[in-house]
């Protein structure tokens, strides 16, 4: 993610915020769009939530009597982004597992541990940008964040849910498919996030419409 796209994406929470008008579904949209912008892998995913984070943090000085309000929409509109990239990324593997000898063994792996460890990323990046952003927001970020771990989050229900049948599938395609994907010599690449990116971007337009 460009540093002008990490910009705008920070702009654009700020003004979500800032005119307070369904800061939820409009934060939404945003992590999408931003997501969509770049490989949906493990820094792609923190690069997002860390600029949206920290946008909102920017928007909350307009309209501080609010602060708790607007955090709370901001991250559940964050968690319903980041549940959808797990959605994305589960069937973006599952069309990967349809033709194993073309992807890497490594790729496989990383997407089950992208998945295994979302919700732990999720959480620990929107703390550490509200961190920055000073003693009230920290404290305010900290507790909805510890509370929505404890009850549990829309992103850490897709994602283990999405883990375990990308777990059992490839359990199901055996050694043979894996052993045929290390053979073809496959660089361990992304492609698995790319096509993840893709499917994304099209539950994104879909939600708009």
């Amino acid at each position: 993610m460009s540093d002008e796209n990490i910009q705008q994406t920070q702009d654009a929470a700020r003004e979500a915020v800032e005119k307070d008008v369904d800061i939820q579904q409009t934060v939404r949209d945003i992590t999408l769009k931003a997501l969509t912008e770049r490989q949906l892998d493990k820094e792609g995913i923190k690069a997002v939530i860390g600029a949206v984070t920290t946008g909102v943090t920017q928007g909350v000085e307009a309209n501080k009597d609010k602060m708790n309000t607007s955090f709370k929409q901001a991250l559940s509109g964050m968690d319903e982004a980041v549940a959808k990239s797990a959605q994305a990324a589960k069937l973006a593997a599952t069309e990967a597992m349809g033709k194993v000898s073309d992807f890497a063994d490594h790729e496989f792996k990383e997407t089950l541990s992208q998945l295994e460890n979302l919700e732990d990323l999720f959480i620990d990046t929107v703390n550490a940008a509200a961190q920055q952003a000073g003693k009230l927001a920290n404290e305010s970020f900290r507790d909805l964040t510890s509370h929505l771990k404890n009850s549990g989050s829309d992103a850490g229900r897709q994602a283990k849910e999405a883990a375990e049948q990308l777990r059992q599938q490839l359990t199901t395609a055996g050694k043979e498919g894996m052993e045929a994907a290390m053979k073809a010599g496959k660089q361990a690449g992304n492609q698995i996030a790319q096509i993840a990116s893709g499917i994304l971007a099209g539950m994104a337009d879909a939600l708009k419409k």
